[in-house]
């Protein structure tokens, strides 16, 4: 009788209460299991239980007779095999569930592995399309400058990322190259000021020599036309004075 209850009537109890509470949260749950088979568990413990009663009261010398124990065993019997059978049939069910759920698990499994690669795909190319055109684009624009093409527009320059400090970079180079031409535009225009100046100065000081030696030659012209006068006049005064002699 102690057998009985502890290892068979305790144990499946405790076996189907786990079963009861685990199964939903694990595999899934046969919808018409627990409806259908905790009835005929109760029956089954409470049958067994009755067929213990008879065993323990014929341990202890009571007078049981044969029909009592064999319709006791029989009824028992009888409520172990229907308990029995409709858990071999629902486990079935159990077992269709728990399937289903593993099969609902492995697709979800396998959407979230491709919605993961599908994701990670996506990102990979915003990134790379986010790194590698502005680089492509700043290069293009270095290219330019470098080649002398410095009306060449410089893209990111607002930028608050590392391409935005690249451009910031090139954008100090383009300053600094237009700087740089301004400089020579500027020294070329002084240098050509500069040969202007002492072109306008040769000038005036030739023009200074050649009005000063004008003079010179005008006023030694003036000397001689004078000095011929003079001549003149002696060489009259000299027949003059021939005559006179």
């Amino acid at each position: 009788s102690r057998m009985l209850k502890e290892a068979d009537i305790e144990r499946i109890v405790a076996d189907m209460d786990t079963s009861f509470k685990e199964d939903p949260n694990f595999y899934g749950k046969n919808p018409t299991y627990e409806r259908k088979v905790r009835p005929l568990l109760a029956d089954y413990v409470a049958k067994n239980r009755a067929l213990g009663d008879v065993v323990r009261d014929i341990g202890a010398g009571a007078n049981i007779t044969q029909r009592t124990l064999l319709s006791s065993l029989n009824t028992a019997q009888k409520s172990a095999f229907a308990f029995w059978d409709a858990g071999f049939n629902e486990l079935d069910g159990l077992l269709d569930a728990r399937i289903a759920s593993y099969r609902q698990q492995q697709m979800e499994s396998v959407l979230t592995a491709l919605a993961g690669i599908a994701f990670s795909i996506l990102f990979y190319i915003v990134v790379i399309r986010s790194i590698t055109r502005p680089l492509r684009e700043l290069t293009a624009s270095m290219t330019n400058l470098a080649a002398g093409r410095l009306n060449t527009d410089v893209p990111y320059r607002d930028a608050k990322s590392e391409t935005g400090e690249i451009a910031a970079s090139v954008e100090i180079f383009k300053k600094s190259a237009l700087e740089k031409i301004e400089m020579e535009k500027a020294q070329k225009t002084a240098e050509e000021e500069a040969k202007a100046e002492r072109k306008r100065s040769m000038k005036n000081l030739a023009e200074s020599f050649q009005t000063r030696v004008q003079g010179i030659i005008d006023s030694i012209a003036a000397a001689a036309t004078d000095l011929s006068k003079t001549a003149s006049n002696m060489d009259g005064s000299i027949s003059q004075s021939t005559q006179a002699a």
